[in-house]
């Protein structure tokens, strides 16, 4: 499969498909690459994390292996999955000559996570300004920096990552568009989160979510694809309507066996079980075609 093909009110569209290491802590790179090229997968987004699957202290040495790992395989790097802030300017430099001379065309940078003790005109203030001084960084090397669209950051929303990408250049920063984290804080329309990005939406992250009530109070976990609260259907017609084409990557972490604190205000805890590795490659993109086929 070069690309999958997502049909819906008779326009057809080409999407690519990835997925997110991060679902896959077991793995080694190695057998990573072989799998999601089974499976059908056309690239593959690498986390670069002191846990796994990369360290961002060595991923300028690392690169030039990265790069003839995921080629060999018959794939192509998607995304750089990093966890360093907008605000760490000398920490991102490194990692942003990694994925140059790897030839990823994107690497993600996370937004502030908001604090009242901080506010949130501060932290923007602090990221718009790193941002800015990243574009001169970023001239004639090709790539793009993300920022995703996170529950308990300044950016939750499509319209609150545009307000701190706005009035810098779209070839070099974009958005991933998260749906499973904007139910948990953010949630809009998503045809009108799409319109309101523009040439901004880089990316697309899918997970589900669900909210439930335990006694008194509301609560969310992680969601399968299938019993989650986003309707799959009603988020690829925004998709095809947006004329998206990029990479689609699966993000499901939904009983993955996480031990990590490279997450922004996620509680595992309620994981009932673990599904095996194998699963977590084969059976969301297997849904996904599902969904695929009722669009046409």
């Amino acid at each position: 499969m070069v690309a999958g093909h997502m049909s819906y009110g008779g326009c057809r569209i080409m999407v690519k498909y990835s997925l997110f290491t991060v679902i896959l802590p077991e793995l080694k790179p190695e057998k990573i690459v072989l799998a999601l090229k089974k499976a059908g997968f056309d690239g593959v987004e690498w986390r670069i994390h002191e846990d796994y699957h990369f360290k961002p202290g060595n991923i300028e040495k690392d690169a030039k292996y990265i790069k003839k790992l995921t080629e060999d395989a018959g794939l192509v790097i998607s995304n750089l999955g990093t966890y360093v802030s907008v605000i760490d300017y000398e920490s991102a430099i490194p990692l942003i000559n990694a994925a140059a001379s790897m030839g990823a065309p994107s690497i993600r940078l996370c937004s502030p996570v908001y604090n009242q003790k901080d506010g949130y005109k501060t932290l923007f203030g602090k990221a718009k300004t790193n941002l800015e001084k990243l574009a001169l960084k970023l001239e004639n090397m090709g790539i793009k920096i993300l920022l995703e669209i996170h529950h308990a950051t300044i950016t939750p929303s499509a319209s609150a990552a545009y307000s701190l990408l706005k009035g810098l250049p779209s070839d070099k920063f974009g958005v991933i568009f998260d749906p499973g984290n904007m139910i948990v804080e953010g949630r809009e329309q998503w045809q009108m989160g799409f319109e309101i990005l523009g040439p901004y939406l880089s990316y697309i992250h899918l997970k589900n979510a669900r909210w439930f009530q335990d006694g008194s109070s509301w609560k969310w976990k992680w969601a399968s694809f299938e019993n989650g609260m986003v309707n799959w259907v009603d988020f690829f017609n925004a998709v095809n309507n947006a004329g998206y084409t990029g990479f689609v990557s699966i993000e499901n972490l939904f009983n993955v066996p996480l031990n990590t604190n490279g997450l922004i205000n996620e509680d595992l805890s309620s994981q009932a079980e673990i599904r095996p590795w194998s699963n977590r490659i084969t059976d969301d993109i297997k849904y996904l075609k599902t969904i695929e086929q009722q669009g046409k």
